[in-house]
């Protein structure tokens, strides 16, 4: 491949990219709960301007360290306080990773195998429609590549000094991941040491600078936030670390079957119209026998790294009890490395850029039908109907609901929670609350928004206090409307 016909696939790869990145990334409403979490915590820190320590409905939130957080933020900032702001910064994330994804295939084995590579991510179902959803999972993906790169990059360096440089760049990569999501970002590192110390490469990968490094920028936050807050240690090692890893506490997919059908199909069927060929490769190649990697191993080949970085992190995943779909975008840049690796040499650029944008055009098409038919975790929706029913200026409550952030976000915090009794996650007594806020405010309208199965309770209780209401309800929603005029 010539120079002019490289550097044109090259801007094709790049505008396919971005149009995927940024075509309709705005349209949806932000998904209950993860989508709406982390805008909330972000706005938060934008009205408060306390961008050390996080918090969510104005209570502590440490689940994650802030990066994200001012990632978002940013997008905010930039956009406004709305989808577009909140999710710009898995769009760039998502490009960057593109562009790394095809730099990896170039360095491992030639220039048509990297397009391919890049091609091939760009248009896969499981990484655009991740990088569709507000969470840690893109951004750590990035972090993770570019690490990774920066150790290749420093095995394919002749030069000592060069390689020690590149591996100086790995540990910044590392720690900007664990600045992200915690120890999750360090499951490649698992492949690498296991990579390194097999074939003995003539530098350390433990170096005192590259460890300085890494803490310089992982952990100082922890530091801060942990002498500032006694207790704090004990939170992140006994709830984020050891019940995330060995309890159900968060209740999230603990059945043993769970990552069968969690995480395989997403690196599989996530391949999209890509499938065919990972499933011709695996194949072709025997990827599904153990000995052919202990062959690759022994042989020192790039498969063999290929598979540690997917089948080790994985077997952590397997083991640990929180389990989501998203945990495993990591490993999907190695798959689709495989997947290139695999076509490259046996199937023409431009029938593989003819896949890609047939690709591109079902994922955009998706994209743009998902803003048009709204679910029920779609906020923007739920914010559509009560304004709806109760006018631009009705003020909105929640009656039993422990979250709804992504409401509390579209609507500048201005957001109460209510229940029947004091609550941790409550902010009010939902009938005391209602009647002072009456005497105090009878120019509004006020909208009590519950679920569809409290609802009658809602009612019951209303009728009860001789509180004029109007009720409303979809399929999953129910709305009391208590206009301006109705006594207390």
């Amino acid at each position: 491949m010539d120079d002019s016909t490289e550097k044109r696939y090259y801007w094709v790869l790049l505008g396919m990219a971005i149009i995927i990145a940024f075509a309709f990334q705005g349209s949806r409403g932000l998904y209950e709960t993860t989508e709406g979490r982390y805008a909330e915590v972000a706005r938060e820190m934008l009205e408060n301007g306390n961008y050390l320590e996080p918090t969510l409905a104005y209570r502590p939130h440490w689940t994650k360290p802030p990066l994200t957080y001012w990632a978002i933020a940013g997008g905010i900032k930039i956009f406004g306080q709305n989808a577009w702001g909140v999710r710009f910064y898995n769009s760039l994330a998502f490009i960057l990773t593109v562009l790394l994804i095809s730099r990896m295939g170039t360095l491992l084995w030639n220039r048509q195998t990297g397009i391919a590579a890049g091609l091939i991510y760009s248009t896969s179902v499981f990484p655009v429609f991740a990088m569709s959803t507000v969470s840690t999972d893109t951004l750590l993906t990035l972090w993770t590549a570019a690490a990774v790169y920066s150790y290749l990059k420093a095995s394919r360096t002749p030069d000592t000094r060069d390689a020690r440089k590149w591996v100086l760049f790995m540990w910044v990569f590392f720690g900007a991941g664990f600045f992200t999501k915690g120890p999750p970002a360090l499951l490649p590192l698992l492949a690498i040491s296991v990579w390194h110390f097999t074939f003995r490469k003539p530098w350390r990968l433990f170096t005192p600078q590259g460890l300085g490094v890494f803490l310089a920028v992982s952990l100082w936050w922890y530091v801060l936030v942990c002498f500032r807050h006694p207790g704090l240690l004990g939170y992140f090692l006994g709830q984020e670390l050891v019940a995330r890893v060995a309890t159900d506490t968060f209740n999230r997919n603990a059945a043993w079957y769970k990552p069968f059908i969690l995480y395989l199909p997403a690196l599989t069927l996530g391949a999209g119209f890509w499938f065919f060929y990972l499933v011709k490769t695996v194949f072709k190649e025997r990827l599904f026998r153990l000995e052919t990697l202990w062959a690759h191993l022994r042989a020192g080949q790039t498969g063999a790294f290929l598979l540690l970085w997917i089948s080790i992190p994985l077997a952590v995943f397997f083991v640990a009890k929180s389990r989501l779909p998203l945990y495993v975008l990591p490993l999907y840049g190695p798959v689709v490395l495989m997947i290139a690796r695999g076509i490259g040499d046996h199937v023409s650029l431009k029938k593989i850029t003819l896949i890609a944008v047939i690709s591109a055009m079902a994922l955009i098409g998706s994209k743009g039908l998902a803003a048009q038919y709204p679910r029920k975790n779609d906020m923007k929706h739920l914010l559509s109907w009560c304004r709806r029913v109760g006018g631009k200026d009705v003020q909105i409550l929640s009656y039993l609901e422990i979250k709804l952030y992504g409401l509390q976000f579209y609507l500048d915090g201005n957001f109460k929670r209510l229940a029947d009794e004091t609550m941790t996650w409550s902010d009010a007594r939902i009938f005391p609350f209602i009647r002072e806020t009456l005497k105090k405010d009878r120019t509004h309208p006020y909208v009590i928004l519950t679920r569809r199965r409290y609802g009658h309770y809602l009612e019951e209780k209303l009728i009860a206090r001789k509180i004029k209401f109007q009720s409303y309800h979809d399929k999953f929603w129910e709305l009391c409307l208590i206009s301006p005029e109705a006594p207390p």
